[in-house]
């Protein structure tokens, strides 16, 4: 550019004209002329070949610089994207293994070679019922343990899972049930092979870890022939779980004195909070911890103190079925030319009940009906969609037509190249 600015100058100089001062255009037309046969003769004589080639050469070489300019932004961000999406897989596949390995002690192969190892930790809740003395009566107690893929030996510190990973969660046979939340680690050394008990029956190690204990301390592991997940122990929650659904909280919420009196309120905070936790779920749990057809109603919440941790629960012991839910199409559970994407609709209509801060059958009306329960609900959404913008900006609303009415994102899956590149632009 520089060079191009010089060449200019000089060319200027030639043309009898002073660097600064202003070019009085208003002029006789001898003057004109004059001007003009200096073109003329600057054009026809070869002196001036060198200059005008030169001043040729500097602006396409200047062009070529912008054009790499903006094509290296355009492959910065492509890089960002599969960054995030890395990542977002390595998570995923780290709870996929676990999720698997509490269903199936003995995987398939098909299986086994889709577990990896991970420096993240997988936060979870084994809830059990307890009798209570003499009275006969039971209460709901947990036991909050983390689970960690083993690493190679040489690596000793455990990275921090993101802050907005969010809970998967699931229930395990006979009354024991296992809330899954993803959460921060520390910095702990991998136990050798040696040192850590395996763990065959969960029942049986809750059962004898009831009792409060060190935090992080080894509780043991369980293996899919390819990779050990070391569990360690966090605390236990013995005054009992208080458990109440996403679709409980915005209830309450919309009624401030009822909301203040229980002393369960989402604020506008915890709901934008909320809204970004369920969109990293949706990647990190669909398809293990997370069924298809889940809604606000199988978030549930260990309330008061983690209202901003989300999980789900599982009846490990009964098969597949989400409690509340079911991961197949069930009852008014049949697709529709409306949905654009099963596995992004549910999150939409979850983001507009967060932004509204109101259930989607309370702001129903009959033009909404259909035959099934998403395409009524998907209906409902897209009439407040202007509403959503007002209240949570343009960008949200960005979010909640994507995962509702993006026709891009017919019949792709997550792992597609262009889902991927939707869902990190």
């Amino acid at each position: 550019m520089g060079e191009l600015a010089d060449l200019l100058k000089d060319l200027y100089r030639k043309l009898g004209w002073k660097i600064g001062q202003p070019v009085n255009h208003q002029k006789n037309k001898s003057y004109l002329r004059a001007e003009l046969r200096k073109f003329k003769d600057i054009f026809s004589k070869r002196i001036y070949e060198d200059m005008i080639t030169r001043i040729r050469t500097a602006n396409d070489l200047l062009k070529t610089l912008a054009e790499q300019a903006d094509r290296r932004a355009v492959i910065q961000e492509m890089r960002i994207t599969k960054r995030q999406f890395l990542l977002q897989r390595r998570v995923r596949r780290d709870r996929h293994a676990v999720h698997f390995m509490l269903k199936h002690p003995e995987p398939s192969r098909t299986e086994r070679e889709i577990t990896t190892s991970s420096n993240f930790r997988f936060r979870m809740i084994f809830a059990y019922t307890d009798t209570e003395g003499d009275t006969g009566g039971k209460k709901d107690l947990g036991l909050e343990i983390e689970t960690e893929s083993d690493t190679p030996p040489s690596m000793y510190a455990v990275k921090a899972c993101p802050p907005h990973c969010v809970t998967g969660q699931t229930a395990i046979h006979k009354g024991i049930s296992l809330a899954v939340q993803g959460g921060a680690s520390t910095l702990l050394g991998t136990p050798s092979d040696n040192s850590v008990p395996t763990i065959l029956d969960f029942c049986l190690s809750l059962s004898t870890n009831r009792v409060s204990g060190e935090r992080n301390r080894i509780l043991g592991s369980f293996s899919d022939k390819k990779h050990r997940h070391n569990m360690y122990y966090i605390r236990n929650l013995a005054a009992g779980l208080e458990m109440k659904s996403l679709t409980e909280l915005i209830k309450d919420s919309t009624d401030f004195f009822k909301a203040s009196a229980s002393g369960h309120f989402l604020t506008q905070k915890q709901r934008l909070r909320l809204a970004v936790n369920l969109a990293c779920s949706v990647l990190q749990f669909h398809g293990s911890w997370l069924k298809t057809h889940w809604r606000a109603k199988d978030n549930m919440f260990n309330t008061p103190t983690d209202i901003e941790n989300p999980f789900v629960e599982w009846n490990i012991g009964k098969g597949d079925h989400l409690l509340g839910s079911h991961g197949g199409k069930g009852k008014g559970r049949a697709s529709s030319p409306l949905i654009q994407s099963e596995i992004l609709l549910p999150l939409g209509l979850v983001l507009v009940q967060l932004s509204l801060c109101q259930k989607l059958d309370t702001l129903r009306s009959e033009e909404d009906r259909d035959r099934t329960e998403s395409c009524t609900d998907l209906k409902t959404a897209a009439r407040y969609i202007d509403l959503v913008a007002q209240q949570s900006g343009i960008e949200y609303k960005r979010v909640v037509k994507t995962c509702s009415f993006c026709l891009a994102m017919m019949s792709l899956t997550w792992t597609t190249k262009k889902f991927r590149i939707i869902c990190f632009a």
